[in-house]
């Protein structure tokens, strides 16, 4: 004979979950689950139970407490509008840093290229200025790779 409260759901199976007063007395029953606001255990036979509230509105009795319910899998502490939350702040976690991997890696070869890290070299003497040093000329004289850093810094000659 099925419950007048959850028609699809036997009447055994009805009062065997509804009698139970405590969460954790509650999720020991097999396809139980608790509704923390009416604190009521109620029978919860989907197949995965966390995701109950949204196959069902009706699952707990007063409809504000539909995402809060509390499953078998994580205890008396997890309603599931909290464990949809993490997972949902996780795995948008992953998509925008996989998203930022391929925006630094694009930039990375843009980048390559530019500086002639890639492409074709020009056809006469090769590339020009990589790898070697330059010159700075200061004052009328030529300062190898270092810019004015090979001077006095006061000005005079030394001592």
């Amino acid at each position: 004979m099925p419950s007048p409260h959850h028609p699809s759901v036997p009447d055994e199976h009805f009062r065997r979950c509804w009698r139970q007063q405590f969460c954790s007395n509650c999720l020991s029953e097999p396809s139980c689950s608790w509704c923390p606001f009416t604190q009521a255990c109620v029978p919860n036979t989907h197949p995965i139970p966390l995701l109950a509230p949204a196959y069902d509105e009706h699952v707990c009795p007063h409809w504000t407490e539909r995402w809060e319910v509390r499953t078998r899998p994580l205890g008396c502490h997890v309603s599931t509008i909290t464990a949809l939350s993490v997972l949902v702040s996780v795995a948008s976690t992953l998509v925008v840093l996989g998203v930022l991997g391929v925006v630094v890696a694009c930039c990375r070869r843009v980048s390559a290229r530019g500086r002639g890290g890639g492409g074709v070299p020009p056809a006469e003497g090769g590339w020009r200025g990589l790898g070697t040093g330059w010159r700075v000329v200061v004052e009328g004289r030529a300062v190898e790779g270092r810019g004015r850093e090979g001077e006095p810094l006061l000005g005079g000659s030394g001592s």
